[in-house]
């Protein structure tokens, strides 16, 4: 396979920093459920797409992805607020952060697109406002 392409409808979602508790005297890490659930947003997204033998790609494959992420234009915008969004004039700088965003999309693709996140070697991401909150995921073989 050369090209995988698939959205993850809703809005963008950002992979959360571990927490820690203190139970007495001992400590424990662990990842926040959320990261989990996006996972497996993610997840079945690929899978509506592409089902049957994983890794699509093989693990000598360099691979490129592009991450759009699209969120919702605020109900709070102005008409001309709105219009600069829909044109791409107005773009969002709210979180979660484009780092975190496909840490969370990368990371739920692992053993399932290809062998490791890791094989990932190009990365073009943008942030922007749309009628509907969604991230599409492009990957491609290099």
């Amino acid at each position: 396979m050369n090209e995988i392409k698939f959205v993850v409808i809703g809005e963008p979602f950002g992979k959360k920093r571990p927490r820690a508790r203190v139970m007495g005297k001992h400590a424990s890490v662990y990842n926040d459920p959320a990261n989990e659930r996006y996972e497996l947003k993610v997840l079945n997204a690929f899978n509506q797409e592409y089902e049957g033998e994983y890794p699509l790609f093989d693990d000598n494959a360099y691979i490129k992805a592009t991450i759009k992420a699209t969120y919702a234009i605020p109900k709070s915008f102005s008409k001309s607020k709105v219009m600069s969004a829909k044109l791409g004039f107005l773009l969002p700088t709210k979180k979660p952060d484009l780092d975190n965003i496909a840490k969370t999309i990368l990371d739920g693709l692992n053993a399932y697109a290809y062998h490791d996140d890791a094989q990932v070697v190009k990365l073009s991401m943008e942030k922007v406002y749309g009628e509907k909150p969604q991230v599409e995921i492009t990957l491609e073989r290099l």
